[in-house]
């Protein structure tokens, strides 16, 4: 799948920040607008409607999820060790907040 240009990826960025922090109904296109400092008009026009926008970012959490248990499986192929090598890194990542929450999930 081809990625979207880089206003898109700013884009996306921001709405995955603001549905980390309080979901689907707590942001708006004004508030992606403000924080990526576009307008609102250039946010349809990557993503015609929020509906649209919150698919791209799932599907592109899930291609970007795939690809990092594909690599993990690669590099540790022993499943008890797979298992305590994944729940470090989740461990890891709540501790230093390294990575947000997974967006699915929520």
């Amino acid at each position: 799948m081809d990625r979207p240009s880089n206003t898109a990826d700013d884009i996306l960025a921001a709405a995955r920040r603001f549905i980390v922090a309080g979901g689907y109904n707590g942001f708006s296109y004004a508030d992606i607008a403000e924080v990526v400092g576009i307008r609102k008009a250039s946010i349809h026009h990557h993503f015609p409607s929020k509906v649209d926008l919150v698919q791209t970012l799932v599907r592109r959490y899930l291609e970007d999820a795939v690809t990092g248990m594909t690599e993990l499986q690669r590099n540790v192929p022993e499943p008890p060790e797979l298992l305590r090598t994944y729940a470090g890194f989740w461990a890891q990542c709540i501790e230093d907040a390294s990575r947000p929450f997974c967006v699915c999930a929520l």
